[in-house]
């Protein structure tokens, strides 16, 4: 029930300054009233952090992901390009993305841009061994060599069992003419 008078038996009553909330018979105060807006304003902003649309957000980047996943396996690097970019966009901090949008960028020949991409995922996550070791074929492909040792060393020291780091180091030693250390490598 809405009245315009100051009485108040748990109702909205509106007053010359506005609505004003009642409760158990008595008008709420100011100070009430501007704690009471906070709080709706939080629920309001908790009500669209967890809402579908929100939840429809973080699936779309998932959705993208994935599409760029499937496309990049049927061969499709263009496509694969477009659906990682898509999920960038949507969280900039996604490494994994980053990691194979340069696989895509790879597997067209885009050396240059693979290796930017490479360096984004291993700025999220510098942990990655896998984008070192792909970077580090990347500058190998490019015969920069001096480089690839470095990626594939750091590869090396984040995943010690893997036996491709190794034997691409050796390669890159052997192309280098170091066939002592590319012998010891392989």
């Amino acid at each position: 029930m809405i009245r315009q008078e100051p009485l108040c038996k748990g109702e909205v009553v509106i007053q010359s300054k506005g609505i004003r909330l009642c409760e158990g018979g008595k008008m709420v105060s100011q100070n009430n009233v501007k704690r009471l807006n906070i709080i709706f304003v939080a629920l309001l902003l908790a009500m669209y952090v967890l809402s579908p649309a929100a939840a429809h957000a973080a699936s779309d980047e998932s959705d993208y992901f994935q599409k760029g996943i499937s496309s990049a396996e049927s061969g499709n690097y263009e496509e694969a390009i477009k659906n990682f970019a898509k999920a960038i966009e949507l969280n900039p901090k996604n490494a994994e993305a980053y990691s194979n949008r340069g696989n895509a960028y790879v597997n067209l020949g885009n050396h240059q841009q693979a290796i930017k991409d490479f360096d984004k995922a291993i700025e999220l996550n510098p942990k990655n061994a896998m984008a070192y070791s792909i970077r580090g074929a990347v500058y190998g492909e490019l015969g920069n060599f001096q480089q690839a040792i470095k990626d594939f060393d750091k590869a090396i020291e984040l995943n010690p069992k893997d036996a491709s780091a190794y034997s691409a180091r050796g390669a890159a030693f052997s192309l280098l003419g170091n066939s002592q250390q590319a012998t010891d490598e392989i």
